[in-house]
């Protein structure tokens, strides 16, 4: 009985490893991400949201 749960243990620590691996590549990664934010004039660099359409006559 105690072979197999020891069996089992291994098994756990080594998915423990490789999820802490994962875990620790994601935040490096993460690190090295930069969010930038563009401020400007309103309107500035932008077309309307919506383009106006006359619809009849002039």
């Amino acid at each position: 009985m105690g072979s197999g749960a020891s069996a089992e243990d291994k098994e756990m620590a080594k998915r423990s490893k490789e999820l802490e691996k994962k875990l620790q590549e994601d935040a490096d990664k993460e690190a090295k991400t930069v969010k930038l934010l563009l401020l400007g004039k309103d309107g500035c660099g932008r077309g309307p949201p919506i383009p106006t359409y006359h619809w009849g006559p002039p």
